[in-house]
């Protein structure tokens, strides 16, 4: 390697030191620049007088090195300062130690004592939920969480699960028997209390009338069914009624489970509007819903009249055949007249014609006489040859 070195050139304070570019085609020698670097490194009293001060690019590219490295540290630190140095573990944060209760058993109790157990044990109590049991009584705790013993914070939330009563639709039992409808009713969760039993024609002895509440209603499981069963037809015994009004009589057998059929008869003995007999009688046992018929007083029948027939101008015996036909009786007056074609005629009559009378009643005609023949034997002499029927008069 060639030793010298080309002179460097004065230095000028105000201008900024040029950079020394390698001939081309000259390599620079690595020992050259190690050789450089021991040079500077060495004492002073080790450094050649002859010597040239260090290159000046050196220094420069050594200082932007620092440059960067110095920007590379104070970035780092800026991440450091914002998330923490990623060499070091972070210290453990001191952890409050805090007292748990242990959660008290709350299944079996009814909701009122588990809300209470819990605020004794200084919690208190979450959602409840309801679900549907035949075995635990109604609000008693099935289910709890967290579960009982399990450690947790004060003024923690323990939520439950209590039992309700279940629902169901109440079946249909009209119609069966007794034990039968029980039986059904029990199936489905539905006791019989108070069974009420009462006649019915329709029914047969034994069997559901009705039932209470009626089929498909919704009710809980336990509710009390009501039932109706049949006595069938009853035989109640007849009541007297003879000589009540008819209203009263009526009532009477209405209220005794029978039916009434009335009669009406004239009774002179027996006040119109009162019973005057009954059938069947008094005491009989008959069926419930039966008839018993009434007989009704309409009072004494009215006495019975004819109408007194028109006899004006008759013969004598023609009007006495007349009127006896009528069931009325005749009576004779005599007048004495001139015309001889009135002889023996009826000249007058009382009552008159159309008036009403009773059977038997008389009725007076005037028979008309040649006034010569007028005296008290020619009355004799007629009442001899006209002879008055007798009348039948009735009650």
């Amino acid at each position: 390697m060639d030793d010298t070195t080309t002179p460097a050139a004065p230095e000028d304070p105000s201008q900024e030191p040029t950079e020394v570019m390698p001939v081309a085609g000259e390599p620079v020698a690595e020992e050259e620049t190690l050789e450089d670097d021991a040079a500077r490194e060495a004492p002073a009293d080790e450094i050649p007088g002859d010597e040239e001060p260090p290159d000046e690019d050196a220094n420069k590219k050594r200082l932007w090195i620092w440059i960067a490295v110095a920007v590379v540290a104070a970035i780092l630190l800026g991440w450091w300062a914002l998330s923490g140095s990623p060499a070091e573990e972070p210290e453990p944060e001191e952890v409050e130690q805090t007292e748990t209760i242990s959660v008290p058993a709350l299944v079996g109790l009814d909701e009122a004592a588990a809300k209470q157990a819990l605020v004794d044990a200084g919690l208190s109590l979450g959602t409840v939920e309801d679900a549907e049991s035949i075995e635990e009584l109604p609000g008693t705790v099935l289910e709890q969480n967290p579960g009982a013993g399990t450690e947790v914070e004060a003024d923690s939330m323990v939520s439950v699960v209590v039992a309700i009563v279940p629902v169901v639709a109440v079946p249909d039992v009209s119609g069966l028997s007794e034990s039968g409808a029980i039986a059904k009713l029990a199936e489905a969760g539905l006791p019989v209390r108070d069974t009420v039993y009462e006649f019915d024609p329709a029914i047969a002895a034994g069997f559901v009338i009705s039932q209470d509440p009626p089929a498909d209603e919704e009710v809980e499981v336990g509710t009390i069914i009501g039932l109706v069963v049949s006595k069938g037809i009853s035989a109640g015994q007849i009541p007297n009624v003879v000589g009540l009004a008819q209203a009263d009589a009526n009532g009477a057998l209405v209220a005794d489970g029978f039916t009434v059929r009335v009669v009406s008869q004239t009774n002179a003995d027996v006040a119109a509007g009162v019973v005057s007999a009954q059938s069947p009688a008094a005491g009989i046992a008959a069926p419930t819903g039966s008839a018993v018929t009434i007989t009704v007083s309409t009072g004494a029948p009215a006495t019975p009249t004819v109408v007194v027939p028109d006899v004006m101008g008759m013969q004598v015996v023609e009007a006495v055949t007349t009127l006896n036909t009528a069931l009325l009786g005749v009576d004779f007056e005599f007048a004495p007249t001139e015309d001889a074609e009135e002889y023996l005629q009826v000249a007058a009559q009382n009552p008159a014609a159309g008036v009403s009378a009773q059977p038997g009643a008389t009725v007076v005609i005037t028979i008309g006489l040649p006034a010569y023949m007028f005296d008290g034997s020619l009355s004799d002499v007629l009442e001899d040859f006209v002879t008055l029927p007798s009348v039948e008069t009735t009650e």
